[in-house]
């Protein structure tokens, strides 16, 4: 239930600010990690050869075919290192930052006002900043929270949003964690199907066609319906030997602060105990099952549960929700840009690699650098 009285102006602006700078925080935060070599090496590999899949170039004796399944931000990254140095990594890492944080927001404005949104866009952000490293995975978060603002939509007026299927094929050829935005909408659609009070057959055939054609869509992408299987194949052979396979270590500031937004969203709802649709209990059922589920899944939780999260601090307020406007649409674009300019202009004025941690001391040696570090990860 809401009143007539709105929330500050200098409450949302200076909340909305502080999503910003959260995100730019992490972004402008050192990292160390030799995956992000690797995935350079790979994308360099790409752009040589043209090629991504058949004999793997690093094992000669290898079981079986390299198969690229990350192959558009490699070769995209390896491009931008070519062009443009060692900066490039840490400046598309944060520029991706920044997106993933303005679409958390646009996806929580569904739900609430400006000023849950940004503090509920702030906790995802600080949830998910284990894993914000340069790697491929952050299209994933950022297509991730894409699909949770479609489906968002689509629970308000039981339209497919079919710019999915495209999406869906972008998302494929960048990384594995497609399969849980569609989850996310078979969950939705069968909570909405069930809710629905008439016509539930049509709805139902209009949301499965829009499911099914995703799915379709990762089958058709250059390496065919082989990626459908890759993310499993994966996740056997990395199991047993990476910690972020691992279930969720509830010792660290990220996990604790995914879950302590799952409960202060069911507290929350405990509080206001009004009617809600049956799919906003399934997403946090999900997002718990996400968050503990497996570490590099915590992300994938704390972005589902960002939504849910604003819309239930909404309720506590008890305030009228804004009506998003140009000017705030304005205020976003230009907290993108000012974000990545200022990150831009901080690498060049440090030489290009501030926050990277140069394998074997190459300097800014790319190849050297480059293939050292591959070295690294093979041997290390």
């Amino acid at each position: 239930m809401t009143t007539g009285r709105r929330t500050p102006a200098f409450l949302t602006v200076t909340a909305v600010g502080l999503m910003f700078l959260v995100a730019i925080a992490r972004g402008l935060s050192p990292f160390s990690e030799p995956d992000v070599w690797w995935h350079l090496r790979v994308g360099e590999q790409i752009l040589d050869t043209h090629q991504i899949y058949g004999p793997d170039p690093w094992a000669r004796f290898a079981g079986g075919p390299y198969l690229a399944t990350q192959w558009l931000p490699e070769a995209v990254a390896a491009q931008a290192y070519r062009w443009a140095g060692l900066g490039a990594v840490p400046w598309l890492r944060t520029v991706s930052i920044l997106l993933l944080a303005a679409v958390v927001y646009a996806a929580a404005r569904r739900l609430s006002g400006r000023l849950p949104a940004a503090l509920a866009t702030g906790v995802a952000i600080l949830g998910a900043s284990g894993s914000l490293n340069p790697r491929p995975q952050l299209v994933s978060f950022v297509l991730f929270a894409a699909v949770i603002g479609a489906w968002l939509r689509t629970a308000e007026d039981r339209r497919p949003r079919w710019w999915l299927v495209p999406l869906y094929w972008l998302w494929a050829c960048c990384h594995g964690l497609w399969m849980f935005g569609i989850l996310v909408g078979v969950v939705t659609a069968v909570c909405l199907v069930l809710q629905q009070p008439d016509h539930r057959r049509a709805l139902a055939w209009r949301l499965a066609a829009v499911n099914v054609a995703s799915a379709a869509a990762v089958a058709v992408t250059p390496l065919g319906p082989r990626l459908l299987l890759a993310p499993f194949t994966v996740a056997n052979n990395a199991a047993s030997i990476a910690d972020e396979w691992a279930a969720t270590p509830l010792n660290n500031a990220f996990s604790i602060t995914a879950v302590a937004a799952i409960i202060v969203t069911a507290v929350c709802w405990l509080l206001r105990p009004w009617p809600r649709p049956s799919w906003q209990y399934a997403w946090l059922a999900l997002s718990a099952a996400l968050t503990l589920a497996m570490w590099r899944l915590v992300p994938l939780g704390a972005i589902l549960c960002a939504p849910l999260l604003a819309g239930a601090l909404q309720s506590m307020l008890g305030a009228t929700r804004e009506r998003v406007d140009r000017r705030e649409r304005v205020g976003l674009l230009a907290g993108l840009g000012g974000g990545g300019a200022r990150r831009g202009a901080g690498l060049c004025g440090a030489g290009g690699h501030q926050g990277l941690r140069l394998p074997h001391g190459h300097g800014g040696d790319r190849p050297r650098a480059v293939d050292g570090a591959t070295q690294e990860r093979r041997h290390g």
